[in-house]
């Protein structure tokens, strides 16, 4: 059964950012769940920007997807030897 191997492995290192970026977002919305905490709820939406309601898919999501999917194709998998 032939293995699965990468010719160019090096576009992995891509999904740095990328995690990075998640990681950012995922502090961000931890910093918003604290602010939820100490300020009176019809106080809130005069202190946020934008409507923040938290549902549904963003941009961001697909812009991770497709970063994610270009990433693993960039990389190069393939079925089988990758020397002749």
């Amino acid at each position: 059964m032939p293995d699965l191997q990468l010719l160019r492995p090096w576009w992995l290192s891509s999904l740095l950012p990328l995690a990075v970026a998640w990681w950012w977002l995922w502090r961000r919305q931890d910093h918003l769940a604290r602010l939820q905490r100490v300020v009176d709820p019809h106080l809130l939406p005069y202190l946020l920007v934008g409507s923040g309601d938290g549902k549904g898919l963003k941009p961001i999501h697909l812009l991770g997807l497709v970063w994610l999917l270009t990433a693993l194709a960039m990389a190069g998998p393939t079925l089988g030897s990758a020397s002749p």
